[in-house]
């Protein structure tokens, strides 16, 4: 079973998640200090907390890590809500539309990959087979939201995950939810 935990750094911002025999390993070498226990692990020597939030207790650089594209990723980024009727869905009744389609990708913008976090967004299959392979000024559609931004989640480790466990939220820094 894999148990994660959140890690923060000195100034107690959010800087990732390890695996709980990751952050142990932390603990035994006194680089970190647990702020939150999730229960407790069964060893040879009796029960040990078992760590949910660890905090360092000295500043190291993290580089910003980016977060590869995934089918997963923009579904949750977009809260699983197709971008032009709202419909609210799960992972199993939700597509990703390719704003620019797949077929005209290189032509129109020169680049090599269609599946990035920009030109992708959840869709319901109903709108996503009325876009076909079409630009929406091509086929009268629109985003609902016309504020509605396609972003890269660089750094946000956040979208690993399919719920994110109570004890992190106090830790956590807001974003705001794109609403569709």
């Amino acid at each position: 079973m894999r148990k994660n935990v959140l890690k923060l750094n000195s100034s107690w911002e959010a800087v990732g998640i390890i695996d709980w025999t990751d952050a142990v390993r932390l603990i035994y070498e006194r680089k970190v200090e647990v702020v939150e226990i999730d229960g407790t692990i069964g060893t040879v020597s009796g029960p040990v907390d078992r760590p949910s939030v660890i905090v360092l207790k000295k500043t190291y650089k993290h580089p910003h890590r980016r977060l590869a594209w995934s089918r997963p990723g923009v579904l949750r980024r977009d809260n699983y809500t197709c971008a032009y009727c709202g419909h609210k869905g799960d992972k199993h009744d939700m597509t990703i539309d390719h704003i620019i389609p797949e077929s005209r990708y290189r032509a129109i913008t020169g680049g090599d990959n269609p599946n990035n976090w920009t030109n992708t967004c959840a869709c319901c299959p109903s709108c996503n087979f009325r876009k076909g392979n079409k630009l929406l000024s091509e086929c009268g559609m629109v985003f609902l939201n016309p504020e509605f931004k396609r972003y890269n989640p660089a750094g946000m480790w956040e979208l690993e995950l399919d719920k994110i466990p109570e004890k992190w939220e106090p830790y956590l820094v807001k974003r705001s939810k794109v609403t569709v």
